[in-house]
């Protein structure tokens, strides 16, 4: 019988990565293991609608505004003004629901209200929203372009690792109150309070892959081929090593003020390796193992699915119900949304389809128009969807990259930035969808792509065959074993060669 482990999970300030750790703190919860979830306070509704205890970090806007909010606390807030350490999950609780992380309820897991106090916690995505807002320009250069462009937006980057360093003594202290068996975690920046722990942790990737298997793949986040030139690759990587110095030197400086080690020359940042355990979710069959083997501690998850947000069955809206054609979904994400210009063009393109889309409009919905053969919301309920549809046009972030094909959905890729690019790169090269230029796209591009991929028999067989797989996959059964067995060994399970790679 599985001995029931007490384990904390952690996740940085963004819809990919908390829906990640949520889908995989069901399963450990399925397993018999006590989940509490440490957080943002802007997710609190979001993850109690799932009835797990939530502790809200103890967050700053910022590093540089922490002395000034601990001043005013001393000062206008007498009832929480004693900063006594927290010897219970109760007191982090209470502390961290004072006057600077109050929290509004949200009607929707995805676009939670925003609080009407400025000073106060933010409500959740809304540092990442900020920054897509900023870069939307940015995403329509090449990848080479982009980072010989990279120099101005420096000052944005350093403002928003220090906003991460934040989260540092934050989940230290909740991991001093809560005295967790195990951590699992989904941060993309390495944490002191972990790498001096002796509390065992695993490292959640929720990202593309590909910075894994860095010397033997394309640099991660430019959407290159696999079997693009090595020169293309270190033309690339010599310009980014020197546009992404001073991010890097601000990084190393902080985690050495903290006392653990600097990142390598070469080190990607977003994997906070752990000495203990690390896994990624991902599907097998985009997966990069058929180029190079998996690097030493790792395995890989085929994917943590989680429940739909609203358990109701889907009904199709009475505005499509009575057309004819297809059923597609499209969605840019919450983040990718506010490019409203590409949001309108592809909304534009597709009115002249004669198929119906469910539009997932983001947080501008109310900018957003849509013609008489589409149905959207601000948020909608994508699990509940995507059974239902014929085909996805995405944005290519993993999460639904990954649930389209949990449910045999054919895709078509538009990726914005980050790994969305590299994802929508590997599902076109291992022939699951379809990528086009997203910013550069004919309307016949979009169209034609629609009809291929709807009209494409054998390739439906094969996602169906890929959605059977990922259903009946154990993968989410063995990185809980390991996570058992990290916990019973007090060590690394991979320290004795006897995890099978």
């Amino acid at each position: 019988m599985v001995k029931k482990l007490r384990i904390l999970c952690s996740a940085m300030d963004s819809q990919g990565h908390v829906n990640a750790i949520l889908g995989f703190a069901k399963i450990l919860e399925q397993r018999g293991h006590q989940v509490i979830m440490a957080l943002a306070p802007g997710w609190k509704a979001a993850i109690e609608k799932h009835n797990f205890e939530f502790i809200p970090l103890k967050l700053a806007s910022s590093v540089k505004e922490e002395k000034e909010v601990k001043d005013e606390k001393k000062v206008g807030d007498e009832s929480n003004g004693k900063d006594e350490e927290a010897n219970s999950v109760k007191k982090v609780e209470e502390k961290s629901n004072s006057n600077d992380s109050k929290i509004v309820d949200s009607k929707s897991e995805n676009e939670p209200s925003v609080n009407k106090d400025k000073k106060n916690s933010e409500a959740p995505n809304q540092q990442l929203i900020a920054i897509i807002k900023n870069q939307v320009q940015d995403f329509r250069l090449r990848p080479m372009e982009a980072i010989q462009n990279s120099a101005r937006k420096i000052d944005m980057w350093l403002d928003w690792y220090e906003k991460q360093f934040a989260f540092d003594d934050a989940l230290q202290e909740v991991m001093d109150a809560v005295k967790p068996d195990m951590i699992v975690l989904d941060f993309m920046l390495r944490l002191p309070c972990l790498e001096k722990s002796s509390i065992p942790w695993a490292q959640l990737f929720s990202c593309n892959p590909i910075m894994l298997y860095k010397d033997h793949c394309p640099p991660a986040t430019t959407g290159f081929p696999t079997d693009s030139p090595r020169e293309l690759w270190n033309e690339y990587i010599a310009l980014r090593e020197v546009a992404n110095k001073p991010i890097v030197d601000y990084i190393n400086n902080w985690l050495t003020s903290r006392g653990v080690r600097p990142y390598a020359k070469g080190e990607m940042i977003p994997v906070g390796e752990s000495k203990w355990l690390n896994f990624y979710t991902y599907p097998s069959v985009l997966d990069y193992n058929d180029i190079a083997p998996r690097p030493a501690k790792w395995v890989r998850m085929d994917g943590s699915v989680r429940e739909p947000d609203d358990k109701k069955p889907f009904v199709l809206p009475e505005k499509l119900a009575g057309k004819p054609g297809s059923l597609i979904y499209f969605s840019l994400g919450s983040m990718g949304s506010v490019d409203l210009e590409l949001m309108r063009r592809v909304i534009s393109v597709c009115a002249k389809s004669p198929h119906r889309f469910i539009v997932s409009k983001g947080p501008l919905h109310e900018q957003i128009e849509l013609p008489d053969n589409m149905w959207g919301e601000r948020y909608v309920n994508q699990l509940a969807i995507l059974p239902h549809v014929d085909l996805v046009i995405t944005h290519a972030g993993n999460n639904t990259l990954t649930e389209s094909l949990y449910f045999g959905k054919p895709v078509i890729l538009m990726p914005l930035f980050f790994d969305q690019l590299d994802n929508a790169q590997r599902a076109h090269e291992k022939d699951v969808g379809i990528r086009i230029d997203t910013y550069y796209f004919q309307d016949s591009d979009l169209l034609d792509a629609i009809e291929k991929l709807l009209n494409d028999e054998p390739l439906k067989e094969k996602l169906a065959a890929i959605s059977a797989s990922l259903k009946s996959s154990t993968t989410k059964e063995t990185v809980c074993e390991l996570i058992e067995k990290t916990v019973a060994l007090g060590k690394s399970p991979f320290d004795d060669n006897q995890v099978k790679q």
